[in-house]
């Protein structure tokens, strides 16, 4: 890890790519860093270049929500609806939307991928890999967050809308005048923080680990008492399924067994080792 990845915060898709190549010594394009995102492996996040228009999502408890009465929308009763902004929930609890706009900062903020957020990374997988277009419209708004946790509902402009006929209301961020955004803003880049590589890098190294004492675990020869166990248990299946391992034609036998699940261990070799068994099961059982 060089010095320069310690002092940076957050790097480009393209940027992360390179990196995880270097770490995994194969080629990783912006893609793959999408796509590891996508399945869960990697954090991603988006720099607000310009800020962004935005409600904020508090956690409440579903049963303490303060209703209020209003008419139907076809005006023949009475209904109850969330007094203080919309209610959701999902595996995180349940959270209610606040009417106030807010101007977030420009900057880096953490990107769920359980909402809309998941569609416009997928849109840009899909137009990096040549894959079909994602036509998926997000009526739920889409969802950032900061390093606390903090959820946002990102908002966008009914004035910004060319098929928006109806007079605005003043001031121009009166809370009337938004609505959820039905996606990321278009001047949005998706980054990687350096501290989620750092994450990664290590796991990958566990992995790596991992497999290494696997393989030289499966490389190192049989000791002598895990030979002769070997071989008690080999004793015990025979017994199990009748196979009189002293008998001849045994070998015969074992060898169709080991073609009939799709392998093959020659009468030779399976004898070599049944003569062997008599031994260990003396030495066992002294």
């Amino acid at each position: 890890m060089g010095k320069l990845f310690k002092l940076k915060e957050w790097m480009t898709v393209a940027d992360a790519a390179r990196h995880i190549s270097s770490l995994c010594e194969e080629e990783v394009n912006e893609a793959d860093v999408l796509r590891l995102a996508l399945d869960g492996h990697l954090k991603i996040a988006v720099n607000l270049v310009n800020g962004v228009y935005a409600r904020c999502c508090v956690s409440v408890k579903a049963d303490e929500v303060e209703r209020e009465s209003i008419p139907s929308p076809d005006g023949k009763s009475i209904i109850q609806v969330p007094k203080n902004g919309r209610v959701w929930g999902d595996w995180r609890g349940v959270f209610q939307v606040f009417p106030l706009v807010i101007e977030l900062e420009n900057g880096v903020w953490d990107l769920p991928l359980d909402d809309g957020g998941r569609v416009d990374v997928e849109r840009r997988y899909q137009a990096l890999t040549g894959g079909p277009e994602v036509t998926t419209v997000v009526l739920d708004g889409v969802l950032v967050a900061n390093t606390n946790g903090g959820l946002y509902e990102i908002q966008s402009h009914f004035g910004d809308n060319p098929h928006f006929n109806k007079e605005l209301k003043k001031p121009y961020d009166h809370p009337d005048n938004f609505h959820p955004a039905g996606g990321l803003p278009p001047d949005s880049v998706f980054v990687v923080r350096t501290k989620v590589l750092a994450e990664f890098e290590k796991l990958i190294r566990e992995d790596s680990q991992a497999v290494d004492a696997a393989d030289k675990s499966q490389d190192k020869p049989l000791s002598t008492v895990e030979r002769k166990t070997l071989l008690t248990i080999i004793a015990a299946l025979c017994h199990y399924s009748a196979i009189r391992h002293q008998e001849r034609g045994t070998a015969k036998q074992i060898e169709k067994l080991t073609v009939d699940i799709g392998t093959h261990v020659t009468d030779e070799t399976i004898l070599k080792f049944l003569k062997q068994i008599p031994n260990a099961l003396e030495t066992r059982m002294k």
